[in-house]
């Protein structure tokens, strides 16, 4: 059971770290005049989309420990994955 609620502590952690690196990336190609890079920024925040639907979906009450995945989830930045 502990050895659960860690794994999925972990899982939240990389995702949380996920989205920070993927934002930044995209952040910077999104404020480029480069029109391939604007199209790559915009391809990344839906990969940032992606992922926080995965942690919505790991909160959901059907899941193991959702309440645990909701508690994390607040402690998370708002403007977290390019205000998403």
């Amino acid at each position: 059971m502990v050895q659960e609620r860690t794994r999925i502590l972990r899982k939240l952690d990389f995702l949380s770290r996920l989205i920070d690196e993927i934002g930044k990336i995209s952040e910077t190609l999104l404020a480029s005049r480069d029109e391939k890079n604007k199209t790559m920024g915009a391809r990344l925040d839906l990969l940032v989309n992606q992922i926080l639907d995965e942690i919505r979906a790991m909160a959901e009450p059907d899941q193991p420990y959702s309440s645990l995945v909701k508690a994390w989830s607040k402690t998370l930045e708002p403007t977290e994955g390019n205000g998403t």
